[in-house]
């Protein structure tokens, strides 16, 4: 029996829309052409550069707590604000590759958090300090301020993505996070401390007034104070049993106070007088800030 003519129809029109459809569609692409892909670039731009944009959200921040950091901190003379050597090579390098300049900053700022952990005789004689326990000892101490706390702790999160994420592609978020970084780094040698310098390496001390009686197997370390003001300097002297010290290197305040001495006695090598040096003191041991 034969196909009825609205059977033929029917099957006519479904095999002519399957003919037209892919026309139907690729007018669709025409006409809308650039709605689409305005579409499709943003779709893809939020898969590829989502976390970057949020990495500029907290670059935004880190700038925002950085100069609140510098507001905090009191600017001294002896904080030294000023572009060092070491800051010059990490200009110099990250010039050629940010990233590279994200890790010799970080390094020059745990080293900074340290030597004030050993000028505040925090350190403790400890050969090895990770950046975190540096971190919460001076924050427990109440050293680092709120905003320089926080600018620290956002560093530190940003220099872990620059270093270790694969997902950032905008170079110049990397240098942004240079340039405020350094401006942390002279806000943290900013911070109020004492400065301890060896002005000299060891002079006989003797345990009676008129110096005849010389104490063996010890020198009395002449050390070269400046105040965190960076204006008044005063001249202490401490035992010591360490022969390593070198004149005008700065020192870390640490002290071993199993061994002590009583009242003792030094002939002072500037004036040549015979000086009272303590009446009791346990023994100096600082290190050179290099050996950190």
């Amino acid at each position: 029996m034969g196909k009825s003519a609205l059977e033929l129809i029917n099957e006519f029109m479904i095999a002519l829309s399957h003919l037209l459809w892919p026309v139907l569609v690729f007018i669709i692409i025409f006409i809308f052409k650039k709605q689409i892909i305005d579409i499709l670039w943003r779709i893809k731009k939020g898969k590829l550069f989502g976390q970057e944009f949020e990495l500029e959200e907290k670059i935004d921040k880190f700038q925002t707590i950085v100069k609140e950091a510098e507001q905090e901190t009191p600017v001294t003379l002896s904080g030294n604000k000023m572009i060092r050597d070491d800051d010059i090579d990490i200009l110099a390098s990250s010039r050629n590759d940010p990233q590279i300049g994200i890790m010799l900053l970080s390094r020059e700022i745990e080293k900074e958090i340290r030597i004030l952990l050993a000028s505040l005789g925090l350190l403790s004689e400890k050969n090895y300090v990770t950046i975190q326990q540096a971190f919460e000892i001076l924050v427990q101490k109440g050293f680092l301020t709120k905003y320089t706390t926080g600018s620290v702790k956002t560093f530190w999160e940003l220099r872990n993505r620059v270093i270790h994420g694969k997902t950032i592609q905008n170079e110049s978020n990397i240098i942004r996070v240079l340039d405020i970084g350094i401006a942390l780094l002279k806000t943290l040698r900013s911070i109020p401390h004492g400065i301890d310098i060896v002005y000299h390496p060891g002079v006989d001390i003797f345990s009676d007034a008129s110096c005849t009686n010389k104490i063996i197997g010890a020198k009395g370390l002449i050390l070269e104070t400046i105040g965190p003001g960076g204006i008044e300097k005063t001249l202490r002297i401490f035992p010591t049993t360490k022969t390593n010290y070198i004149k005008s290197k700065r020192v870390a305040w640490e002290w071993n106070l199993s061994k002590t001495w009583g009242e003792t006695w030094y002939i002072d090598p500037d004036t040549k007088e015979k000086r009272p040096a303590w009446s009791s003191s346990g023994e100096f041991i600082g290190r050179h800030i290099e050996e950190l």
